[in-house]
């Protein structure tokens, strides 16, 4: 199960997620800078080289869940998911977001739901690939979670965006330690 919370606040944002660690899957290294095309950019690494989340030197983050909701498919040729991230982490603002995700071979990605945070645009946009159709959605710059699980998507968001809204009214709420 991996869990994405954004919360923005007045000197930027705060972005926390946790990666589903099963046992078969292989560690992942921990984030380190490196560069994604021009851009300075920090990201934990998966032994596939790809990842989950990262940051890149303009402040723009993009961070990927699975989209277990959605059957998987079979593929002739499928690639990592986590390909997606480390070529998103080049760009730095939302423009240039849409371009580089036009450009991805999405037939060979299986579902999922990508998230990519801009501050000097205020803006949250949320890639949706169901296997047959790209959505891009705007979202407001305002406190948002993604929650993905291969046991039981739907149940996991019930509960967890339950406890999300509950938390967010904490008086800590969004600060490093709350998140």
């Amino acid at each position: 199960m991996c869990t994405v919370t954004f919360w923005p606040n007045t000197n930027g944002y705060r972005l926390g997620m946790n990666r589903d660690e099963k046992h078969a899957r292989p560690k992942a290294s921990p984030p380190e800078v490196r560069r994604a095309g021009t851009r300075a950019a920090i990201w934990p690494m998966d032994p596939a080289g790809g990842t989950w989340v990262g940051l890149n030197d303009a402040g723009a983050a993009f961070a990927l869940v699975n989209w277990y909701s959605v059957p998987s498919l079979p593929l002739p040729a499928p690639i990592t998911r986590g390909l997606v991230v480390t070529r998103l982490l080049a760009v730095g603002d939302p423009d240039e977001a849409v371009v580089e995700v036009s450009r991805l071979p999405l037939e060979s990605l299986q579902p999922f739901r990508l998230a990519g945070i801009f501050p000097d645009a205020r803006t949250v946009v949320e890639w949706r690939w169901n296997g047959a159709r790209l959505e891009r959605l705007e979202l407001p710059w305002s406190p948002c979670q993604w929650i993905s699980s291969g046991l039981d998507e739907p149940i996991a968001q019930r509960i967890r965006g339950a406890t999300f809204g509950q938390r967010s009214k904490d008086p800590d709420a969004g600060s490093a330690d709350w998140l």
